[in-house]
Formats: structure tokens, C-alpha cells, sequence
């Protein structure tokens, strides 16, 4: 496994690991609470601003990409939610 993190005007993250099949998004099924497995993507998801991934036949790669928040009221931070597409959000 490799870990590589970026920073500049964002946060930039990149794992590569040496199995070559890709993860599959799950949904949140209040049945599977205690499951050990299957949250990796909806944390990615729902935490960055941007991700995808990629994959040939030796390894994948997951990256994601995490803005820094801007202050609100208060001083509460923003939240940026990601948005959809096929291998990269």
C-alpha cells in the first residue's frame, strides 16, 4: 500500500494498494449497523469534495480531495458535500 498526501489550495490523498479489483459503493443499510466492511466509499463520499478512482491490472488507486472549510457564522465551518459521476466525484 501507498499513502501519498498533497497539500495546496486542497487537500489531495491518494492510497494504492496491489489488489487490482475496484471498490464498489454500498448504500447505508440500517441491517448491515455492524458490518466490519462496505464504508470505505460513503466516507470518502460524503467527507470530500472530490474523489474517484482508478485501476489497470496490477493495482487501483482511491484519491479524494478535502477543501479546507470556510468560517461561518461564528466561526462554525462550512460544509461541502461531493457531488456524482461515474468514477470520480
Amino acid at each position: 500500500m501507498r499513502l501519498e498526501v498533497a497539500v495546496g489550495d486542497t487537500v489531495r490523498v491518494t492510497v494504492t494498494d496491489t489488489r487490482p479489483d475496484l471498490p464498489v459503493p454500498t448504500s447505508l443499510d440500517p441491517d448491515a449497523a455492524l458490518a466490519t466492511r462496505g464504508r470505505g466509499l460513503q466516507l470518502v463520499d460524503r467527507l470530500s469534495s472530490r474523489w474517484g478512482l482508478f485501476g489497470d491490472r496490477d493495482s487501483k488507486t482511491v484519491w479524494f480531495e478535502i477543501e479546507p472549510a470556510a468560517a461561518g457564522p461564528r466561526g462554525a465551518p462550512a460544509h461541502a458535500g461531493g457531488d456524482a459521476a461515474s468514477s470520480v466525484r
